[in-house]
């Protein structure tokens, strides 16, 4: 099966071209919104032969992908950020992707990198990511950020591959992210109050060293448990002021 490819971008010049050579295997649409890239993000995509469309991402990843689907032309559209690659095994599974009547989408493995290097243990350890859907699904609203299509789990299927993302490349970038998630939360409604306290992030990170063995990624592993409390403390401070 051929997608149409949707890729969220804004000053991403590093990783925009890589991100498209992944897809093309299963892309016979190309679509990029870019976030008012500064940088020659929509000039690389563009001479790729992607169609660029330009609309101020606000802080609401769900609209963005919205806004894209009501531009795609296939049944199916597969998501994709521009500092994510598709491997090959995943090319080939969704290539071979067949779903059944039921089904509206298909999650696949996504790894994430700091400083290029996968973190392998904790909260940013190798999770499902759903990135195909039926072009008919629309994403939750009220989930401007760490957004989530509306389907329900039963419509939901695996398939084989990973994508790895390249999110986190500095220490600094790593912390303003966790910073800006969390204020987009708590101004959105996504974090409640009741779930915001010292004592709950002391408790998530000692699941994510102990129990989720996040130790195992060594220094890499504490600075990720770090940002998460910093993140959490940011949601709260911007939830109760």
């Amino acid at each position: 099966m051929m997608y149409s490819v949707v890729i969220l971008a804004g000053n991403e010049q590093a990783h925009i071209g890589s991100c498209i050579e992944s897809i093309t295997p299963i892309a016979d649409e190309v679509i990029v919104v870019d976030d008012y890239s500064h940088d020659d993000t929509p000039q690389i995509a563009y001479e790729m032969g992607a169609t660029v469309m330009q609309r101020a991402l606000d802080n609401d990843w769900a609209q963005q992908r919205n806004f894209a689907l009501d531009k795609v032309s296939n049944d199916w559209t597969f998501m994709i950020d521009a500092d994510e690659r598709l491997d090959d095994t995943g090319v080939i599974s969704l290539s071979d992707f067949s779903p059944a009547a039921d089904i509206r989408a298909a999650s696949i493995g996504r790894s994430n990198y700091y400083k290029s290097k996968p973190l392998r243990y904790g909260r940013f350890s190798r999770n499902l990511q759903i990135k195909a859907l039926e072009s008919s699904v629309r994403y939750q609203a009220e989930r401007p950020v760490h957004e989530t299509p509306d389907v329900e789990d039963e419509e939901i299927t695996k398939l084989n591959g990973n994508i790895e993302h390249f999110t986190y490349v500095s220490l600094g970038e790593l912390f303003a992210k966790m910073k800006r998630y969390g204020e987009i939360e708590a101004q959105s409604g996504q974090r409640l109050d009741s779930n915001l306290s010292l004592f709950r992030s002391v408790k998530v990170a000692g699941y994510r060293l102990l129990v989720q063995q996040a130790y195992r990624d060594g220094l890499r592993g504490l600075i990720a448990i770090g940002a998460e409390m910093y993140g959490d403390y940011i949601a709260q401070h911007e939830a109760t002021s």
